[in-house]
């Protein structure tokens, strides 16, 4: 039974999700949110990123905000020098926000770990083997 076999990994600490800190902060803001929604979900994320207006007219600075398919919550990231330095400061804003972090260990075991604990019989491989 799959599900008991999820609980198993749950209790023994191989479910949830870890963030990479190696990793851009937005391709893990993205992997969490994928990993949540179990990748039935588009459009996991909205980044606006606007010029700010600061005292050197010559080089703005960029500020971002971040919805996401969790809430309505709008996440504000730090200014920063370009466009993609913001993007990346409102993704660390999300994944440090307390209500996320909350998240980290609620992410479903993978599934490759479920099918690694699966022991099928014969003819149990040979029906999942007809269906793909």
């Amino acid at each position: 039974d799959p599900h008991r076999i999820a609980d198993t990994l749950i209790r023994q600490g191989k479910a949830g999700w870890t963030w990479d800190k190696r990793k851009q902060s937005t391709v893990c803001a993205a992997s969490l949110l994928t990993h949540y929604t179990l990748g039935q979900v588009q459009n996991l994320t909205t980044y606006d990123v606007k010029p700010v207006a600061g005292a050197d007219l010559q080089s703005p600075m960029y500020q971002a905000t971040l919805v996401t398919v969790l809430s309505d919550k709008v996440y504000v990231g730090k200014l920063a020098t370009d466009a993609p330095a913001a993007k990346r400061s409102v993704a660390q804003v999300f994944l440090t926000a307390p209500e996320v972090q909350a998240l980290f260990d609620k992410i479903p075991p993978k599934l490759s770990d479920i099918k690694s604990k699966v022991r099928l019989d014969e003819m149990e491989r040979k029906r999942c083997k007809e269906h793909n």
